[in-house]
């Protein structure tokens, strides 16, 4: 039975892989303890939800129940045929299956063998299978249920799903601590380079003034080579980092950022050797304008982290 299973995902062959998998009694149920592990891993956080709260969440849930259901068979489905968990989308009912692939860890899990099968009468028997993440070689072990009818052994009900999801999630969380912690100490390192730019840069300003040639080439000497060129550093180290999806947007505000300040060194390196107004308002308006995604940056950098508590897991 197990064996039948692999065996239609390496030959893509869907149609028997639905024969031998019961997609619709998994996903039936399953569901329920897939919103209880997401709700666990919601109320764990930093700000734990209310009880009102976590009503409302579940309610929504069993109103999306049926199309999350199709998108998730649609997902499965696709990847037997394709070997891709990549763009499938439920059009029809509006929900986009790469999000569903992604809380399920679906895409960064592979099957590792089957560990056991306990045959329990003529109709039923167990099984485990063990599953694990290719980032990180963690193993989970899936425990499952299987019938006999129509002739063949049917996969019929994955036991702990509640379980999974958690480990799911808490692997997720780890993976995101590893960017926060690497991407910060980067960071730390960089913004110590530009105190002490901007250290120098005050003092050679101090000593003489925007009017004298040689302050302006002191200035300009700063600002290109120490200052535009550090923020380009940062910006290629930071371009190197593994990042979680859930990291993606606060990624893009950072390399975004880098460039403006890059932008603003060199307008401002420029403006001491043309001393034109629009070179400096252009250099200072990429300033504000990388101050203001900081800000956004460090927002989403403090909710990450707040958010980012590990939840109880026996399933592994």
């Amino acid at each position: 039975k197990a064996l039948q299973i692999l065996t239609s995902i390496e030959r893509h062959d869907a149609n028997n892989f639905n024969r031998y998998v019961n997609l619709d009694s998994i996903a039936e149920a399953g569901y329920d303890n897939f919103t209880a592990g997401l709700l666990d891993i919601q109320n764990s956080s930093a700000n734990p939800q209310s009880i009102e709260a976590l009503t409302v969440i579940q309610d929504f849930g069993r109103m999306i129940k049926k199309p999350l259901i199709a998108g998730f068979k649609t997902a499965v489905t696709d990847f037997i045929e394709t070997s891709s968990w990549e763009n499938s989308v439920l059009k029809e009912d509006g929900i986009d299956t790469n999000e569903l692939v992604t809380r399920l860890g679906l895409s960064n899990f592979g099957i590792k063998g089957v560990k056991s099968i306990t045959k329990i009468d003529d109709k039923t028997a167990t099984g485990e299978i063990t599953l694990y993440d290719r980032n990180t070689n963690d193993e989970f072990l899936l425990n499952v249920g299987f019938i006999f009818a129509d002739g063949y052994w049917c996969l019929n009900s994955v036991n702990n799903v509640h379980e999974y999801i958690v480990f799911v999630n808490n692997i997720r969380r780890q993976k995101l601590a590893e960017y926060l912690d690497a991407s910060g100490k980067i960071i730390a390192k960089h913004d110590e380079i530009i105190r002490n730019a901007d250290f120098d840069f005050r003092k050679a300003l101090n000593r003489g003034s925007l009017g004298n040639n040689e302050t302006r080439a002191e200035l300009k000497e700063i600002m290109s080579n120490t200052v535009a060129k550090d923020w380009q550093v940062r910006k290629e180290e930071l371009a190197t980092l593994k990042v979680p999806n859930e990291a993606l947007n606060l990624q893009r505000l950072r390399l975004r950022i880098c460039e403006m300040h890059i932008a603003y060194a060199e307008g401002y390196a420029n403006w001491m050797s043309d001393k034109k107004v629009t070179t400096i308002r252009a250099a200072e308006s990429e300033l504000k304008q990388a101050r203001t995604l900081e800000g956004e940056a460090a927002f989403l950098e403090r909710r990450m982290t707040a958010g980012n508590s590990v939840v109880p897991n026996e399933g592994k």
